[in-house]
């Protein structure tokens, strides 16, 4: 007959190896998931004045220049809903000293390099514009 008990759960040094584990793949996970959110939210401001901005450039070609707001372009349907910022950034337009008119959020604000940011990919080109975008380039 054995003197030791059958053996029910686990010894607290099991447990404290299973926390420390646990703490130790916390620690690594949730920055890299800020760092991941962060970029992700900066890439959609990025797309959202892109859309804004075309937007705009719309509204502008059809009333022979003139200029409009942020908040208009959805009253006057060039934009299904106002444009909003997934951080909490308010848009308004910015004139650049070229004349040039971009969309700034008070966020993550203008640059023409967002370098920090992964590219926003572009649309595939289809084989047909390919091919009149390579002959404008052999003329030249």
């Amino acid at each position: 007959m054995s003197l030791l008990l059958p053996r029910k759960g686990f010894t607290l040094m099991e447990l404290l190896v299973v926390v420390l584990i646990l703490t130790s793949l916390v620690s690594i996970v949730v920055p890299k998931y800020a760092d991941t959110m962060r970029k992700s939210r900066a890439r959609q401001c990025k797309i959202t004045r892109l859309i804004t901005e075309q937007a705009g450039m719309r509204y502008s070609n059809d009333n022979d220049g003139e200029e409009i707001s942020i908040g208009e372009l959805a009253n006057q349907h060039y934009l299904e809903t106002p444009p909003r910022c997934t951080a909490g950034g308010v848009y308004a337009w910015l004139t650049l000293e070229s004349g040039v008119r971009v969309v700034a959020c008070s966020f993550h604000g203008w640059s023409e390099d967002d370098s920090e940011d992964a590219p926003v990919e572009q649309p595939p080109v289809p084989e047909e514009k390919k091919e009149k975008k390579e002959k404008k380039e052999k003329k030249k």
